[in-house]
């Protein structure tokens, strides 16, 4: 069974962090807490999240939070863009439906798309 050492639930310092193995997750897959995601100032409920895998679920599921995360994330990293736009967040889908959810095909979209050339073209 794989084991993440240096990796905690808290930091090294703190009494109560606890190292992450499988055992961890799955006891926190297992909890079950009612909760809910909203949109940001909607009361309209996303989904309703009692436990880790219902999490995963509504992040990965299809693939919508991911794309959307990954949209802004990647021209900040890659290109010192502070924003994200239509275009990148469209680039972005197309590469995640293209290459089945893996990065290799979302980031060759991101650097087809015409604001990293731009982005390329002013640093």
């Amino acid at each position: 069974m794989a084991i993440a050492p240096g990796i905690y639930n808290g930091s090294e310092d703190d009494d109560w962090g606890e190292q992450v193995t499988p055992d961890l997750l799955s006891e926190l897959l297992a909890e079950d807490s009612d909760q809910c995601i909203t949109k940001l100032n909607s009361k309209k409920v996303e989904a309703k999240i009692s436990n880790i895998g219902d999490l995963v679920e509504y992040m990965i599921g299809d693939g919508n939070v991911l794309i959307h995360g990954l949209a802004r994330y990647i021209p900040s990293a890659i290109s010192n863009m502070t924003l994200t736009n239509q275009e990148i967040i469209t680039a972005v889908s197309k590469g995640y439906a293209k290459g089945g959810g893996k990065l290799p095909e979302i980031f060759k979209s991101y650097f087809e798309s015409e604001s990293f050339s731009c982005a390329a073209e002013q640093n």
